[in-house]
């Protein structure tokens, strides 16, 4: 599952930097948080950064 999170995370990312090429308007407020918070879950579902 949190495979799935990070690729989603991922095309999001490219999705918004594809907009901002074409100069169109998106929401990045609400695309800002949702990076943040998809990387959280992503995390708690399975820790990637590991701290040791």
């Amino acid at each position: 599952m949190a495979k799935y999170i990070r690729r989603v995370n991922f095309i999001l990312a490219q999705t918004l930097i594809y907009e901002d090429q074409k100069r169109n308007a998106v929401n990045k407020e609400w695309l800002d948080s949702s990076f943040y918070y998809l990387n959280e879950l992503a995390e708690i579902l399975d820790p990637y950064l590991d701290v040791e």
